[in-house]
């Protein structure tokens, strides 16, 4: 009974610091009916394909500046960086498909 306990109170303690690291979350919806939801962390951007992708698209300063996002869209999760400039949010994903700029102000903490 101790395992089981120890098991279901280690599992919380992993989902809420997951939890913690993603601090804004976007979502919409297709005209299709398909859901995005993009789910924005503060850690830096390190997945290999989407760095490169944006390698060709931006400057290493640029680069360094990205951070670490995940897509969810059409039930699958992918890999993803973003960067605000001016007020709008942009990001690529690991497939080098680039998000339309999504306005800084329709990102939400309070849904995560």
């Amino acid at each position: 009974m101790r395992k089981i306990l120890f098991g279901l109170l280690l599992l919380l303690a992993v989902s809420a610091a997951e939890a913690q690291e993603f601090r804004a979350l976007f979502k919409s919806r297709s005209p299709s009916g398909s859901e995005l939801v993009m789910r924005r962390t503060q850690a830096s951007c390190t997945n290999q394909q989407v760095r490169a992708a944006l390698a060709l698209a931006v400057s290493p300063e640029l680069l360094r500046q990205f951070k670490r996002s995940i897509l969810t869209w059409e039930g699958r999760d992918w890999e993803s960086c973003w960067i605000e400039r001016d007020g709008y949010v942009y990001s690529m994903d690991e497939a080098g498909e680039l998000l339309q700029p999504v306005p800084e102000g329709l990102f939400r903490s309070d849904d995560l």
